[in-house]
């Protein structure tokens, strides 16, 4: 992460916070991330969630200029959520 962080000395406005300033071409990429727990009926739960979820993201992309983006850079989960995930990726 390139971050750069800035101390200003005391009584430079307020002395008790660390200013960060970030320069447009420093600032990492942000991931999405999709994580499904288990639970037996919770599967079906998360199956009509993630459609609105994917409604949502597919239109925030649009409205950005990021179509190409995959919706979920990392997908995972556990028994239920383990399978769903596997569809998910298939």
């Amino acid at each position: 992460m390139n971050l750069a962080l800035k101390v200003y000395p005391k009584g430079y406005g307020n002395n008790r916070r660390l200013r960060m300033s970030n320069k447009l071409n420093t600032i990492p990429i942000k991931q999405r991330a999709l994580v499904l727990q288990g639970g037996g009926s919770l599967g079906a739960y998360e199956a009509g969630a993630y459609m609105g979820i994917y409604e949502f993201l597919s239109n925030w992309d649009k409205d950005h200029w990021k179509e190409k983006r995959s919706t979920f850079d990392i997908i995972a989960g556990t028994s239920i959520g383990a399978i769903n995930s596997a569809v998910l990726v298939s």
